[in-house]
């Protein structure tokens, strides 16, 4: 559930004319920053996971001369890059090394500014952060709205799925189902009855509650959240619901299995 994938920084911030030749395995991989790699030595020590790394044409003859781009590769996917954008000549054994490491491997035409394009991606990724914040920001005061009226549960689980459009189920401690609500259309969810919600539910509880458990000492603030498979063709984003006293139950956000965003697990 990235927050930004290779795949979306692709359409976001790269330029027409950018291809995927290599380690298309790894296009779901998260993205958390853009950078050159340096033309000096450590041209790898800024790096901490999560980047993708633009190789200028020739900047690893300023390396190391010895320095193929299948190597790079294979070092680059040992600090766990995202993917790597080069505007030089891609060989087969780079091809072959991108595809072994499942790094993502681009080709950006040789005539582009990868300035440019280390700052649209940098953007990129800042906007999406910010607007999913807000998102969070925005649910979160609606709830506590509600809570602050003395709403029932059924309406405060009624709101979440009006303001997230996906079905909400929450739960006790126990597991109980305390309400449900479907998505407001056109969204879709399990199309059962509350029987079929509940025994959907329960089969993911044994995998669940050791996490749940887990993180009853979490901010009530900002809890984690995960993802789990319910039944064949769904997908739950769960996260505790935390009180003073530590964890009172869980909330969670039903969709069709491989919808999952960032945006759920706020």
């Amino acid at each position: 559930m990235p927050l930004i994938s290779v795949q979306d920084i692709i359409g976001l911030a790269l330029p027409a004319g950018t291809r995927v030749v290599a380690g298309n395995a790894g296009l779901g991989r998260e993205v958390t920053w853009a950078t050159r790699l340096r033309p000096t030595p450590p041209a790898f020590g800024h790096l901490s996971g999560g980047e993708l790394v633009l190789l200028p044409a020739g900047v690893l003859d300023l390396l190391d001369e010895r320095l193929t781009l299948e190597g790079a590769i294979h070092q680059l996917a040992g600090f766990a890059v995202a993917a790597i954008g080069s505007a030089g000549e891609i060989d087969g054994g780079a091809r072959r090394a991108a595809d072994e490491t499942s790094l993502p491997l681009l080709q950006i035409p040789p005539d582009v500014d990868l300035g440019q394009v280390e700052r649209e991606a940098a953007r990129a990724i800042t906007e999406r952060r910010r607007a999913i914040q807000r998102r969070g920001q925005d649910a979160g005061h609606r709830l506590m709205e509600l809570a602050i009226a003395g709403e029932p549960l059924s309406r405060m689980v009624s709101g979440l799925a009006e303001l997230s459009g996906r079905a909400v189920a929450l739960e006790g401690y126990d597991g109980r189902l305390l309400a449900y609500q479907p998505p407001p259309p056109p969204a879709v969810a399990p199309d059962a009855g509350i029987e079929t919600i509940r025994r959907l539910l329960a089969e993911g509880h044994p995998r669940l509650g050791a996490w749940l458990r887990s993180t009853g000492a979490s901010s009530s603030a900002d809890p984690p959240a995960t993802v789990i498979r319910l039944g064949r063709s769904w997908s739950r984003t769960v996260a505790p619901v935390i009180g003073r006293d530590g964890l009172l139950g869980s909330v969670s956000l039903l969709m069709p299995r491989g919808t999952e965003t960032a945006e759920d697990a706020v």
